[in-house]
């Protein structure tokens, strides 16, 4: 599947998350150099200039400079959805962030 459409895929199923619970919970695991995990409300997924760039309400992943803020699409080696995780999978060192919609 084209990326940008896994990226729409993805974009849609935050939406329909965020709709149908208002105060929708995420658990967010980065694994780069070290492990990351924090839990973030109403996740929200904007492109800008081949750049995913995720917000939540309490501006957490901003304020916290979070890997997650902002992502380049042609970083990205792929996106499996299964349920409610998401692994985004980087073409470096197999890097990923798993994104888990908890309610």
């Amino acid at each position: 599947m084209n990326m940008m459409c896994e990226v729409y895929d993805l974009m849609l199923k935050l939406t329909s998350n965020n709709r149908f619970n208002l105060n929708a919970e995420y658990k967010i695991s980065e694994y780069f150099k070290m492990e990351n995990i924090y839990t973030v409300h109403n996740l929200k997924l904007n492109i800008e200039k081949n750049i995913l760039i995720f917000l939540d309400c309490d501006e957490l992943i901003l304020f916290n400079r979070r890997a997650i803020a902002g992502i380049g699409i042609d970083a990205i080696k792929e996106i499996n959805t299964c349920k409610n995780i998401v692994e985004i999978t980087f073409l470096d060192n197999n890097n990923k962030i798993i994104i888990e919609f908890i309610k």
